[in-house]
């Protein structure tokens, strides 16, 4: 199963990518639409886990440190509510960055216990 690493740098560029903003006229960015965008793409990655954990085993395979699969998606579902929880309530750039950050370590940590 492959995890996210597209979604999550999809993700990345949507909300923290360098942008060149224009402030008036037709072309201004509108900040609510990149927002809904962003919790689009998350809401994507949160039904993907919560279809992953459905399927995955809740006791863990020798040489995977202890933890389950399951466990590893919850917890990589858990990060994915955190970042649309700091979406929903417009943080700061460096907040979402970090839980970024976090989600990508977790997502990270998954694949590795996958090969």
């Amino acid at each position: 199963m492959a995890i996210f690493a597209e979604e999550i740098a999809a993700l990345r560029a949507e909300l923290l990518g360098p942008k060149k903003i224009p402030l008036k006229g037709a072309e201004a960015m509108d900040a609510r639409a990149v927002r809904v965008k962003a919790l689009e793409m998350l809401l994507g990655l949160m039904d993907r886990t919560a279809k992953g954990i459905e399927r995955a085993s809740k006791s863990a395979e020798k040489g995977s440190g202890g933890v389950s699969e399951y466990a590893r998606l919850a917890q990589l579902l858990g990060y994915i509510i955190q970042v649309a929880d700091g979406v929903l309530k417009n943080l700061q750039e460096s907040e979402i960055e970090r839980r970024l950050r976090e989600l990508e370590e977790i997502a990270q940590g998954i694949e590795a216990g996958e090969d």
